[in-house]
């Protein structure tokens, strides 16, 4: 949060979206600190491009943000970059809780030969599926080179809160 809010004083406003704290006259933004730091781009545009990633079924290409927003490829690519870190950071400190279902999987898509686990090609995969009263909650995926008890051990350090039972 902004030093500014750490004063005693309500800051007033300045010009829009800009704050000035009374004490010591330091100046923020409320969009300091935030994804939306430093842009020129409308916030409702901002919003649209968020909206519209979260909503496609098979992901948001920069192309074609640039047209639904009215805006070039590089900003479009550059507001899907920065709204995805943000997607990924929120991902990365979330741990699972309550009841966990674990189990392992491979992907890699149909190949002629060997199928299941020693197929050629294929990528092992481990799943953590958090189970609710009605279903399915959050879940954690990690592609992994193999699976053993050293790898599952670190998948669960670090998709599981502390304590937590499998």
């Amino acid at each position: 949060m902004p030093d500014m809010w750490r004063y005693e004083r309500v800051p007033y406003c300045l010009a829009p979206f800009t704050y000035q704290c009374a004490h010591c006259r330091h100046q923020v933004s409320i969009t300091a600190d935030t994804l939306f730091h430093a842009t020129k781009i409308p916030l409702v545009k901002w919003f649209w491009a968020t909206y519209l990633m979260a909503s496609d079924k098979g992901g948001l290409s920069a192309l074609r943000a640039s047209k639904h927003l009215g805006v070039s490829w590089i900003t479009a690519r550059t507001m899907l970059r920065k709204i995805r870190q943000a997607m990924a950071y929120r991902d990365s400190i979330y741990r699972l809780a309550n009841l966990i279902e674990l189990d392992d999987t491979v992907v890699g898509g149909k190949r002629s030969g060997k199928r299941g686990r020693g197929a050629e090609g294929k990528r092992p995969v481990l799943v953590a599926v958090e189970t609710r009263k009605k279903g399915a909650g959050f879940l954690a995926l990690q592609a992994v080179d193999s699976v053993c008890t050293d790898t599952v051990g670190r998948f669960l350090t670090r998709h599981l809160r502390t304590g937590q039972k499998v």
